[in-house]
């Protein structure tokens, strides 16, 4: 009976996962920007870009513009302007209960010339596959950073340079926090760095494109009870699906 029960549980539990549908694109443009990328390791829900002129350096106190559509390790920057960008720090937000964990992840210099990418109107771009991770630690800051991420760590959060472990007037207010209010929250920094050895199976920008286009199309449970929101995707669809008939035109030469 308990069996019949927990099974019956679990499959509700699997029906909400798959009809859910809270990460919604914004409304598209005829002459729309796209910009991805496929993060691996980090678990991470925002990737930051910043909007450079031709001539700046990598080290830029322009603002960060957030991306505005993730799909598992796949994140997007839609309806960018022309321009230059790059992508300068990511953040994952982990709130489990009371508790809530935020974390800045800051990109190695390395990564941030690897998306150096300049677009016009209507350019569909791919900027690649990384695996990116960090160095485990008890340290609430981050440690040994190269020059990107000392600066960019000194600009949003300057109290996290080289700081190895909580403050104690951190420490006093985390256990007074936790003990009076019953919650927690903890915000962390980390350099993260890119894995060089290969440790999984990169997507072409074929594969990228098409894994792209099927999530926008949804799955059967969110057909059922989606379906207007769904009907709003269509334009990206095609704006994908041209950019995926060139690239398999180009393929097939």
């Amino acid at each position: 009976m308990y069996n019949k029960k927990y099974l019956l549980l679990i499959l509700l539990l699997i029906f909400y996962n798959c009809a859910s549908f809270t990460n919604k694109p914004p409304e598209s443009k005829s002459d729309s920007i796209v910009i991805g990328i496929n993060i691996y390791g980090l678990v991470i829900d925002t990737l930051y870009f910043i909007n450079l002129d031709e001539q700046d350096s990598y080290l830029s106190n322009k603002k960060l513009i957030r991306s505005n559509l993730n799909i598992g390790n796949k994140f997007y920057l839609l309806n960018a302007k022309p321009g230059r960008y790059i992508i300068v720090v990511a953040r994952s937000h982990i709130s489990t209960g009371s508790k809530n964990s935020k974390t800045t992840y800051y990109l190695p210099l390395k990564f941030i010339k690897f998306t150096d990418i300049t677009v016009k109107e209507g350019h569909i771009c791919y900027l690649g596959d990384y695996y990116l991770w960090y160095e485990p630690s008890l340290a609430r800051g981050i440690f040994n950073p190269d020059e990107a991420q000392s600066f960019y760590c000194n600009r949003f959060q300057p109290s996290k340079i080289n700081q190895f472990l909580p403050s104690t007037s951190e420490l006093v207010s985390g256990v007074v926090s936790e003990v009076i209010f019953g919650a927690s929250e903890s915000e962390y920094a980390r350099t993260a760095y890119i894995v060089e050895e290969e440790k999984y199976v990169p997507l072409t920008e074929v594969q990228f494109w098409e894994k792209t286009v099927e999530w926008l199309k949804g799955n059967f449970f969110q057909k059922m009870f989606y379906e207007e929101e769904l009907a709003t995707n269509e334009e990206w669809i095609n704006i994908i699906n041209k950019k995926l008939l060139l690239l398999k035109n180009k393929e097939s030469k």
